[in-house]
Parts: structure tokens; sequence; C-alpha cells
């Protein structure tokens, strides 16, 4: 395993709690996350570009009224980590709010 695929097996360890689903993915470019918040609404896709941890924010709960919220990047994991957890509260009745 890769040190990329083994950063981002962590990262989708480490937010499994807010989701009705997760799951680490390959594709051309690479590994990524690709989860689901606890109601569907909130997904995310994080991977590793680069330097950097790019992470996707998905709002919808069906691919008709999906869209992209906004495309972040990070230098640090924990940083991505702590962003990606908060979206994913919303989804958990949470709020941005504490962990």
């Amino acid at each position: 395993m890769s040190t990329v695929h083994a950063q981002i097996t962590t990262l989708a360890h480490d937010m499994a709690d807010l989701c009705s689903n997760i799951s680490v993915r390959q594709d051309e470019n690479g590994p990524f996350i690709l989860a689901f918040g606890l109601e569907n609404i909130h997904s995310l896709e994080l991977r590793k570009v680069k330097d950097e941890f790019e992470l996707e924010l998905w709002h919808g709960a069906t691919a008709e009224v999906e869209y992209v919220e906004d495309t972040l990047r990070f230098e640090q994991a924990g940083d991505a980590l702590a962003c990606a957890r908060s979206w994913l509260r919303k989804d958990a009745g949470k709020g941005a709010a504490g962990d």
C-alpha cells in the first residue's frame, strides 16, 4: 500500500462515524474517499493532489439535484479532516460546532 493510500484510508476511518456510506476508491488520479453523510444530503470526495489534500463538498440527496458546494485545498491532512467532519456533521444534526 502506498503512503498516499494509507493516508487516505486513515482519513476515511477518522470520519466513518459521520457517514451512512464511506469507501476508499481508486481512479486514474489515485486513491480517494467517497463519503455520504448520515442523511445522504451532504457528501464529499477527498483526495491528495500533489502535496495538498483536495476536498469537494457536495450537497443534494439525488444526482438530479446534487451540486458541488465548494472545492477546497489543504496542506495538512488534519485540516482537511476537520473540514470534512464539519461538512458531514450537517447531516448528523450536530451542526458545525464541536466533535
